[in-house]
């Protein structure tokens, strides 16, 4: 019960979706002990990204966007001891895995990962019960989540063009204020 209140907190306390995927990671952290922490979504353009990590190495990037990408793409936990050795992925920059899908609303809006550089001798397993409990703890973070980049969203369209994808006056009101702002305090 203090652990959901205490994600249910910290996730609607802000609107930035880095700041949210931040504290999924650090939350999820001490639920499930990982050296390497991920949370992919995708951005404004339809493209997967990682919009927070924690321990993530530079070579491990193409792993976490395959496993995040498999993981929006079934809404299936990822699960292997060895991910040179799987046949749904494959990186030899990556040990073992484990991800568990973000869902809101009937869709799937990013995956978080958690990955070791060494490969485990037995497949990473939570019990039922911890299963249960990860997957509940998620949900509001997804929810907030998804309230934050559909707000990201909005906020970028409500300042172009849908046809063009130019600026529209909108934008140029706002550069202009922020501008005059600007000049005057200098």
């Amino acid at each position: 019960r203090d652990a959901l209140l205490d994600i249910v907190r910290a996730v609607n306390a802000t609107l930035e979706p880095p700041k949210i995927a931040d504290l999924i990671v650090d939350r999820s952290s001490t639920w499930v002990p990982a050296p390497c922490w991920a949370v992919v979504c995708t951005d404004l353009s339809g493209q997967l990204s990682v919009i927070a990590d924690r321990g993530l190495q530079p070579e491990m990037g193409p792993a976490v966007h395959a496993i995040g990408g498999w993981v929006m793409a079934r809404g299936q936990e990822f699960v292997t001891n060895d991910l040179a050795h799987d046949t749904r992925v494959t990186d030899p920059a990556v040990g073992s895995v484990i991800a568990f899908p973000l869902s809101c609303r009937g869709r799937r809006i990013g995956a978080l990962v958690a990955l070791d550089r060494e490969a485990s001798t037995r497949e990473p397993r939570l019990s039922a019960p911890m299963l249960r409990a990860v997957r509940v703890l998620l949900e509001p973070a997804a929810v907030a989540l998804d309230n934050a980049l559909l707000l990201k969203r909005a906020e970028a369209l409500s300042l172009t063009d849908d046809l063009t994808h130019l600026y529209n006056s909108r934008f140029l009101n706002q550069v202009l204020r922020r501008e005059t702002k600007r000049a005057s305090r200098s």
